[in-house]
């Protein structure tokens, strides 16, 4: 089966995705011209040394069950079992700036259904997964996860930290090795952990460099994380939860939308911001 590309595009930024065999994000960024199909050869990847036959994919769930190493987009099990499903695309719609993926693991009993949205006119893209059990045993989820990548040149993370009346006090950590985590299990938002942080190139600011936004719109539990992948570009991804729940047979898990947006920054230039309150309220897991 030939892979099949789908566009999103707007006037600051694109985005191309790998829809079949599985889905994966190929490129994210800034508005290509004059694009055509064909160019996305350009961004295959080598198979590096000592690593598997194959190119290992990052996939929109980062599935450890194709090679992948790093955290996976789907951690659950049904008693021990199916803890590491493999998505095959099966069903694509795509229509505007609007893309489904319908995805199935037979064997696990396991249907993933992603969503992305690319907003023509300021270039920021909107995802979420949901997590369906087909199977007659219950599935428990321990996380489902959202995953972009980002380009090499992405090596420094700005993320917020705080406390009561000093909130969203900036810090910055270089991407070299290993990754940055930042996690709030105070059951909401919290002074500390806004659910939200930017990479980009080394030094950016509001006046200048490339730069990468995530926003989770929820103001709950979360866990962001930035990884590095040595030897293997694209090295960083940008991750978002949903907490662990029990799914029966029918039932569901959501993960929560996820608010992306990239700029190449210049002295008088601006970014588009995203807008949290046109989204649905963020929807609970049908789970028993």
């Amino acid at each position: 089966m030939e892979p099949t590309i789908v566009r999103l595009t707007s006037p600051t930024t694109d985005v191309i995705v790998r829809c079949q065999p599985f889905a994966e994000i190929l490129y994210w960024g800034p508005h290509l011209s004059g694009f055509m199909p064909e160019d996305i050869l350009t961004l295959s990847r080598a198979v590096p040394n000592g690593r598997l036959d194959v190119d290992t994919p990052l996939t929109l769930a980062a599935e450890s069950g194709r090679g992948l190493f790093g955290s996976p987009g789907v951690e659950g099990h049904r008693d021990g079992y199916d803890w590491s499903p493999v998505f095959t695309t099966s069903e694509i719609t795509h229509q505007d700036n609007q893309l489904l993926i319908l995805a199935e693991d037979p064997q696990a009993g396991l249907q993933l259904r992603s969503e992305l949205q690319l907003d023509s006119a300021s270039g920021v893209l909107k995802m979420r997964h949901t997590l369906i059990n087909h199977h007659a045993a219950r599935y428990w989820v321990n996380r489902l996860a959202l995953t972009l990548p980002l380009p090499e040149r992405a090596g420094e993370v700005m993320a917020f930290h705080g406390r009561w009346i000093r909130e969203f006090q900036p810090h910055r950590v270089t991407l070299e090795h290993g990754g940055y985590l930042q996690e709030n299990r105070r059951g909401r938002s919290s002074h500390e952990y806004f659910p939200g942080m930017m990479v980009g190139s080394r030094g950016f600011s509001e006046q200048q460099g490339e730069v990468w936004g995530i926003h989770l719109g929820w103001s709950g539990n979360h866990r962001l994380r930035a990884d590095v992948k040595n030897r293997w570009p694209p090295p960083v991804a940008g991750r978002g939860p949903v907490s662990a729940r029990r799914a029966g047979a029918g039932r569901r898990g959501q993960s929560k939308y996820a608010l992306a947006v990239c700029c190449q920054l210049s002295h008088g230039s601006e970014c588009a911001q995203p807008a949290v309150s046109p989204l649905c309220p963020p929807e609970y897991p049908a789970l028993p």
